[in-house]
C-alpha cells in the first residue's frame, strides 16, 4: 500500500525522525514490546499477540466504570465518537438510558459487533473495542461494517456519521461511515482487534448477520481487501492523537494489555504495508510516516515538534468573482419531489413519496405507532410537483429505494424500517431486518400510475382506501397511487455531482480544512474552496 502523501514542509521533520533514535521505548512502556524486537511482517504479528492477547477485560458491567477514564473529554463529559452534538455526563441519568432520537441517552458500542463473533469472550466487553455511544446513531449504525457511503439511509446530526450504500472501492452492501476525525480511532482499533484476537478471528463472519463479509478467514491478514485498504488509508489521513494516547493508558490500567498501533504510529505498515521486511525496533521505533500534530495536542512519540498543518494546501482560485453556487433548498426544511411516470425514472439511493394525487395525500406516519398500515399527509400539488418537509409529525415519508428492478426493497430513513407485507392482507407492514421475508417489490407504470406490487402476494399492490383513509395493499379495488421523485436540483441537494476525481479535502477560506468533497454539501453556509475552485454554500 502506497504512502500516505504530504506536503514537502515535513521533509525536515521526517528526516529528523527517521535518524533520531528515542531514550526508551514509547509512552513508558519499557519492555513491554521487548520480545517483539527485530520482526517483520507476519512474525512480528503473531509476537504481538502473544505480549497483548492476555486479556484481562472488566465484566461487561464494568465498562460502565471504566468509561470514567478512558473516554473523558477535557471538559468532564464522555468522549462521543459517533456525535458531535452530546454532552453526556459519564455515569449520569443518560447512562444506557432509552432513546428515541440522537442526544438522549449513551450505551456500549461493540465497534466490532458482538454478532460476528458470536458474543465470545473476552471479545465482548474488550474496552478498546467496546467504546461509548450515543444510544441512536449506534442503534442506527446496527451491526453494518463500516466503510464509505452518501449517507442515503441516515446522517446523524451536522451528517457526523452516516449510513447508505458502500462506495468504497471493491466495497458491497450498506456500511457506516464514521467522522473523518475519529476514522483512524476505528482503524487502529480494528488493527488491535486483528492482533489480540489473532487465534480466534479466522472464525468471526459480518455476513452472518446478512451483511457484507468483511473477513477473509486469514490469520494474518483477517479483512478482505477492499476494507483493509480502506482501513490503511483512514489511519494514514488521520494519525494517532493525543485523545488516543490517553484512552490507550486508561484501558491498559482496566484490563492490564495495550494497542501497539497506538503506542507505534504506523506499526501496521511494518505488518501490512510498505514496510514487511523492516525490522522493528521497541525502543528505537521509526515511524514509517512523517511526524505530525494530531487531536488534542497529540504528536507522534519522539517526533519533537511537528508544524501543525495540512497535508495538502489549498489553492485559492484566481476567479473568486465566479464562485460556483450550491443553491438553497426553497425554504427551511423543505425538498421539492417531481412526479415520475415509468421505471427508468427509478434510481436506487433516490428518496420518493407515494402519493394519492386525487386526495393530496402522500404515505406518512404509522398508524398509532402501529406496523400494519400507514395513514396519509397532506401534501399541495402544482404542475406535478410536490414541495414539503419530510418524515415529521404529520408529514410524508420520504422512501428510499434501494435493491434493484423486480426486487426492490422501500427503506423508511426516519424510523429504521422497510416496508413489507409478509400476509395476504390489506395493509403495509414494517420490519427492521432488510433481509427478512416480504421487504421485496417490484414497481411498474401505467398511465401515470405506479402499481408496486410485493414479492410474497403479487395479486396485491399499494393502493390508497378513500372510505377508510389509508394506505395499503389491495387486489385492486381501491384508488391507485403515484410516485414521486426528489428533485436534487430543485431542492439544492447534491446540485454538483460528484464525479472521479472529486478526491481532496475541502477548506474554508482561511484555509482550514473542513471535510472532503463528499461533506460540502452538509456544511455551514459560507465560502469553501476545493480543487482549486471557490463554492459557495447558501
Amino acid at each position: 500500500m502506497k504512502h500516505h502523501l504530504l506536503r514537502n514542509v515535513f521533509a525536515a521533520v521526517a528526516m529528523m525522525a527517521s535518524t533520531t533514535s528515542m531514550a526508551q521505548a514509547p509512552n513508558n512502556t519499557g519492555d513491554y514490546y521487548k520480545s517483539a524486537d527485530g520482526l517483520k511482517g507476519k512474525a512480528l504479528k503473531s509476537k504481538l499477540y502473544q505480549i497483548i492477547g492476555t486479556v484481562h477485560v472488566t465484566s461487561y458491567d464494568g465498562l460502565w466504570r471504566a468509561y470514567h477514564t478512558t473516554d473523558v473529554r477535557p471538559d468532564g463529559k464522555l468522549w462521543d465518537m459517533y456525535s458531535n452534538t452530546t454532552s453526556f455526563v459519564i455515569g449520569g441519568d443518560e447512562q444506557g438510558k432509552s432513546y428515541s432520537k440522537e442526544g438522549d441517552g449513551y450505551n456500549r458500542e461493540h465497534s466490532l459487533p458482538k454478532s460476528w463473533f458470536k458474543e465470545g469472550r473476552p471479545m465482548y466487553s474488550d474496552a478498546f473495542h467496546v467504546v461509548p455511544s450515543d444510544g441512536y446513531v449506534n442503534n442506527r449504525r446496527s451491526n453494518y461494517p463500516y466503510g464509505e457511503n452518501n449517507g442515503e439511509r441516515y446522517k446523524s446530526n451536522n451528517g457526523f456519521g452516516k449510513l447508505g450504500q458502500c462506495t468504497t472501492a471493491g466495497g458491497n452492501g450498506i456500511v457506516f461511515e464514521p467522522n473523518n476525525e475519529y476514522k483512524g480511532d476505528f482503524a487502529r482499533i480494528y488493527f488491535y482487534m486483528a492482533t489480540a484476537y489473532e487465534a480466534a478471528i479466522t472464525n468471526w463472519h459480518s455476513s452472518a448477520s446478512g451483511q457484507a463479509e468483511i473477513f477473509s478467514g486469514d490469520e494474518y491478514k483477517p479483512y478482505v481487501k477492499w476494507q483493509m485498504d480502506m482501513l490503511m488509508r483512514w489511519s494514514a489521513n488521520d494519525p494517532v492523537s493525543k485523545k488516543e494516547m490517553l484512552r490507550n493508558e486508561a484501558v491498559y490500567k482496566v484490563q492490564d494489555n495495550r494497542n501497539p498501533f497506538v503506542d507505534y504510529p504506523g506499526l501496521e505498515d511494518y505488518i501490512w504495508g510498505d514496510s514487511v521486511n523492516v525490522a522493528f525496533s521497541y525502543d528505537h521505533y521509526r515511524t514509517s510516516k512523517p511526524a505530525v500534530t494530531s487531536g488534542i495536542g497529540g504528536v507522534y512519540p519522539g517526533s519533537g515538534t511537528a508544524p501543525s498543518t495540512e497535508p495538502d494546501e489549498p489553492t485559492i482560485p484566481d476567479n473568486p468573482d465566479e464562485p460556483i453556487i450550491i443553491p438553497d433548498t426553497p425554504s427551511e426544511g423543505q425538498l421539492v419531489f417531481k412526479k415520475i411516470t415509468s421505471e427508468g425514472e427509478l434510481t436506487t439511493g433516490s428518496k420518493y413519496l407515494i402519493v394519492y394525487e386525487d386526495g393530496k395525500k402522500a404515505l406518512g406516519e404509522e398508524a398509532g405507532g402501529s406496523n400494519k398500515y400507514r395513514v396519509g399527509a397532506d401534501v399541495g400539488i402544482t404542475n406535478n410537483s410536490i414541495t414539503t418537509a419530510v418524515d415529521g409529525s404529520n408529514q410524508p415519508y420520504a422512501i428510499t429505494l434501494l435493491g434493484e428492478s423486480g426486487a426492490y426493497q422501500l427503506y423508511n430513513e426516519a424510523n429504521n424500517t422497510y416496508l413489507t407485507l409478509t400476509r395476504n392482507a390489506n395493509s403495509i407492514m414494517s420490519d427492521t431486518d432488510a433481509s427478512a421475508a416480504g421487504t421485496k417489490w417490484a414497481i411498474s407504470f401505467s398511465d401515470g400510475n405506479a402499481t408496486i406490487m410485493p414479492e410474497l402476494f403479487p395479486s396485491r399492490h399499494i393502493q390508497y382506501n378513500t372510505g377508510s383513509p389509508r394506505f395499503a395493499c389491495y387486489t385492486g379495488s381501491q384508488k391507485e397511487v403515484q410516485l414521486y421523485k426528489l428533485d436534487a436540483v430543485a431542492s439544492g441537494i447534491k446540485a454538483i455531482q460528484q464525479q472521479t476525481g472529486m478526491d481532496g479535502y475541502v477548506y474554508s477560506i482561511s484555509g482550514q480544512k473542513v471535510g472532503t468533497f463528499r461533506d460540502l454539501f452538509n456544511l455551514p453556509k459560507g465560502i469553501y474552496i476545493f480543487n482549486g475552485k471557490k463554492y459557495i454554500v447558501r
